[in-house]
């Protein structure tokens, strides 16, 4: 994704709302975990005081003379009509004070997990964002003050999140394209056809991109089997030939982790294959 100036709107949040919702790849928030994790921590705190009280109110109960109040801790409906009835209800009330507080702890741990899993942001959104911000006709850097500091170059993408959907698992060799062609493809060959959306914002369609990736997998994937043994046909030194084995078995195996996502078991399967078809060629085959 790439920019281009933008004077239909006057630079503000509401502009730079716009933009997220069109483009959900630039709906980049911050993570804000520190202070998070320290809310969950002092969420904790509170609760391990909690719980203490509640332990010493339940000793003293348990110790009173009074009936009712020996029972609290062996009937709920005791406990619970403590209060309704003008009794001692301390340890009613404290149990619903931990009860409230123990909502919201784990309220706010079970969020604080989904934000850690949520995606992050590749660093070419992150960058595109931050670009948008500042170019004048754009965001035209509106934050003033401490906000100016919300999308902080400083930050690394870890620190922040991503509303947009995530592409499935992919190999090594797709995520490497869907780098290049946003960005450098753009700036030298893509920028002279596409054509930018209504925010002026150059987007390439996410299947076109898996389509480049799998044509481009396709091709290694017939050239370097045949290419193998098209050099060694050639080659008439018999070290030569052993050493180019040795080459390509390596380059394959390289090729195949990335492009397969293969595990090593797989990878060692086929890489002992190719070596194999190889060695067979080399001695069974005279160099022209």
């Amino acid at each position: 994704m790439n920019t281009n100036h933008d004077t239909s709107r006057e630079p503000g949040y509401s502009n730079l709302a716009s933009v997220m919702a069109a483009h959900p790849e630039l709906a980049i928030f911050r993570t804000l975990s520190t202070l998070n994790t320290q809310n969950l921590l002092y969420l904790q705190a509170e609760l391990m005081h909690l719980e203490k009280e509640l332990e010493d109110i339940r000793e003293d109960d348990n110790s009173s003379k009074d009936l009712d109040r020996r029972s609290t801790d062996k009937n709920w409906l005791s406990l619970q009509k403590s209060l309704e009835e003008g009794r001692d209800p301390f340890q009613w009330v404290k149990c619903l004070e931990v009860r409230a507080k123990l909502a919201e702890y784990n309220t706010t741990l079970l969020q604080l997990s989904q934000i850690s899993a949520s995606p992050r942001p590749t660093p070419h959104n992150l960058s595109m964002l931050r670009s948008w911000l500042e170019r004048p006709r754009y965001g035209d850097a509106f934050l003033k003050g401490i906000e100016s500091k919300t999308w902080d170059p400083e930050k690394a993408p870890t620190q922040f999140i991503t509303l947009s959907p995530q592409p499935a698992e992919q190999d090594a060799l797709s995520s490497a394209l869907r780098k290049f062609i946003p960005g450098f493809f753009h700036r030298h060959i893509g920028h002279r056809w596409k054509k930018p959306t209504d925010d002026n914002i150059f987007e390439y369609n996410d299947s076109h991109l898996d389509r480049a990736a799998r044509g481009v997998c396709t091709l290694i994937s017939a050239l370097l089997p045949t290419l193998s043994i098209f050099v060694l046909y050639y080659v008439r030194h018999a070290p030569a030939r052993l050493g180019l084995v040795l080459a390509f078995t390596t380059i394959f195996a390289v090729v195949l982790q990335l492009v397969a996502r293969a595990t090593p078991k797989e990878v060692f399967a086929a890489t002992a294959a190719f070596a194999a078809v190889q060695v067979v060629f080399v001695g069974s085959t005279t160099p022209a």
